[in-house]
């Protein structure tokens, strides 16, 4: 986590450890940017109303958070201050296209949306923990496994080659992880 940073904009640079604590905080941002980035998005679609301008909302607000940086509390919730500048640019989305004649949601619509949005996004979200959590419960070979053929497209036969496995035996271990995987996830998820 970070370390005590202090957000103060008058206070110069006394020592190397305010350099160090703004690389700390451009090096947490960014990467939170990148985690968040499919939950925002989506949270832009449903919102906004518009899933083909979510990309533009998204990146106007990471702009806007990325300019009021220094205004984050470091011990505060990064994905709801992110939410909330989502949430704003969207509005403001939506009223440039009802001031262009579009046909747009009215306001207390558009907070019920983003309510069930925000439930939804913040679902995924934890069973993409949960679900890097179970994967990292099985082995260097399983995960191997699982990456070659469903982040690489490797098809079962290749991979069997590759290896010299039978593809009957392939397909069977595929099956039993998605079995413990889904098992796992969905304890994980009723202890949350």
């Amino acid at each position: 986590m970070l370390g005590n940073y202090s957000a103060d904009p008058n206070s110069g640079p006394r020592d190397s450890s305010r350099s160090s604590q703004q690389d700390e905080m451009t090096s947490y941002f960014e990467a939170e940017f990148c985690e968040m980035r499919p939950e925002l998005l989506a949270y832009a679609a449903a919102t906004s109303g518009d899933p083909d301008c979510a990309e533009d909302i998204v990146q106007q607000a990471q702009c806007l958070a990325w300019e009021r940086r220094e205004q984050y509390r470091a011990d505060g919730n990064l994905r709801g201050w992110l939410m909330r500048m989502v949430y704003f640019k969207a509005l403001s989305h939506r009223r440039d296209r009802a001031r262009e004649g579009r046909l747009v949601f009215n306001e207390e619509i558009v907070q019920r949306i983003a309510e069930k949005a925000e439930e939804v996004v913040t679902g995924e979200a934890q069973r993409v923990t949960a679900l890097k959590e179970c994967l990292e419960k099985l082995s260097p070979e399983q995960r191997q496994m699982l990456a070659c053929v469903y982040a690489r497209g490797e098809t079962v036969p290749e991979y069997a080659k590759k290896y010299r496995l039978s593809v009957q035996a392939c397909y069977k271990t595929l099956s039993r992880l998605r079995i413990r995987l889904r098992e796992c996830v969905e304890r994980r998820m009723k202890e949350e």
